[in-house]
């Protein structure tokens, strides 16, 4: 690969990924009291701290701890990294899964061909080989989705700090002379 193709393709990514990890706040996801969230901040150490979010505004967020019940607050210029429990997805799960077990079925029967065709003294090596990479394929697939559909686990969605508080309707009324 050139270094000039090589460093458009860097700086493509670079163009690309910031907005895409911002669009999470603009395209709905926003936080409000009662979300669970996982914060780092530089106060409580380098753990995670898993809670109800009690209440945010622009500089601050308070929230209760899920298995002590212990309250923190801290204001967001401190916080490094605020994630949101955004439910089990099941979907998301199935296909990690099943893209992962169809690399390591094809990879398994990559190795199992040969091994096969030569146990068999087969003189089709290629077609043995295309065969068992196929079907180790399809079984890793078919296997990796049941195993990501019944091991799925909550999906975080991660926020940039500052947060920008969801917006709130002021209504403006003006008595009549």
């Amino acid at each position: 690969m050139p270094a000039s193709l090589l460093r458009v393709l860097l700086f493509a990514a670079v163009a690309v990924l910031p907005p895409m990890r911002a669009a999470a706040q603009d395209n709905g996801h926003t936080l409000e009291p009662g979300d669970t969230v996982r914060v780092l901040a530089a106060e409580w150490g380098p753990r995670l701290v898993q809670g109800e979010l009690l209440v945010y505004h622009t500089d601050s967020l308070a929230l209760r701890e899920m298995g002590t019940g212990t309250r923190y607050a801290v204001p967001l210029a401190s916080v490094k990294r605020l994630l949101k429990n955004e439910g089990l997805d099941r979907r998301r799960s199935v296909r990690r899964f099943g893209v992962a077990g169809l690399f390591m079925g094809f990879a398994t029967g990559v190795v199992l061909g040969p091994l096969i065709s030569m146990e068999r003294k087969d003189d089709n090596f290629v077609g043995a080989t295309l065969v068992t990479s196929l079907g180790g394929g399809a079984l890793g697939l078919g296997l990796g989705a049941a195993s990501g559909a019944l091991f799925a686990g909550d999906h975080w969605q991660p926020f940039r700090t500052p947060i920008r508080p969801p917006a709130t309707t002021v209504s403006i009324s003006i008595p009549a002379p």
